[in-house]
């Protein structure tokens, strides 16, 4: 992580720890310090103990009131719910870049492996990262905590973005032409096949005995969904611990569904 980055986010969290009559606060660089370390390297909370040379339980107190801090003050900022106007300009965005009209967004999950109670169907436990970007490798909707036991389908019908689909509350802007055409077409995600199809999801057509249409119309949604796979690959090699995710960070039966 940048410096400039890091101090940005200690500004903003650094506030909120103070010290008490009991005891002095542990330095918000250090708690920032300890947390970007487990968040990076996907290290279990007893050897950043003896690392920091800290408690066991004082590291998984600093990590999980830091991750929660964390949320609570930058989602608002970075995770905002889109309106008409930032759906339009995404759409402009896809046709612009991948020839795709009236697509809105990228749409995928990952499964990383995990040790506790997030069993699903590969044979081993799992918790779920459900995340949607835009044609810029922007994050705009992400769904995290979510059992491993279900599809990613299964996940995205039962998140807070796969709701609001389906009861039309999305404020997603209103069918409109393709350019140079007649045909008139809604907005759409764009997903693979393990989503179900939907008005305002599309998918690849099945790969056998397509016609020229078809199979340029599967390589252009695939070019396209690229920006997913190469933001969550980023996402995985970045922070590490997607990789190997501790469930005492999430609270049991919790998830953590929110907008950009």
């Amino acid at each position: 992580m940048a410096k400039a980055i890091f101090q940005n986010v200690l500004e903003l969290c650094g506030p909120e720890k103070q010290n008490t009559n009991g005891r002095n606060a542990i330095p918000p660089t250090e708690w920032l310090t300890v947390t970007l370390r487990y968040l990076a390297t996907g290290n279990s909370f007893r050897s950043l103990a003896l690392f920091f040379r800290l408690g066991f339980r004082k590291v998984r107190c600093i990590i999980q009131g830091t991750c929660n801090l964390i949320w609570t003050l930058l989602q608002p900022k970075f995770l905002p719910k889109p309106d008409p106007e930032l759906w339009a300009k995404t759409a402009d965005g896809y046709f612009s870049k991948w020839d795709l009209p009236n697509c809105i967004e990228s749409l995928d999950g990952k499964q990383p492996n995990s040790g506790s109670l997030f069993y699903n169907y590969k044979v081993f436990f799992s918790i779920v990262l459900l995340a949607v970007v835009d044609t810029y490798r922007r994050l705009m909707v992400v769904d995290i905590g979510s059992y491993g036991s279900c599809s990613d389908g299964g996940i995205f019908s039962a998140s807070c973005l796969g709701k609001h689909l389906s009861e039309g509350s999305l404020d997603i802007p209103a069918a409109k032409k393709i350019a140079e055409t007649e045909l008139v077409t809604p907005h759409a995600f764009l997903s693979d096949d393990i989503f179900a199809l939907l008005p305002n999801m599309m998918k690849l057509f099945a790969r056998r005995q397509l016609t020229i249409q078809k199979r340029v119309f599967n390589y252009r949604l695939s070019r396209a969904r690229r920006q997913i796979e190469c933001i969550l690959g980023i996402l995985l090699n970045t922070w590490k611990i997607i990789k190997s995710i501790y469930t005492d960070v999430l609270p049991k039966n919790r998830t953590r569904s929110k907008w950009r």
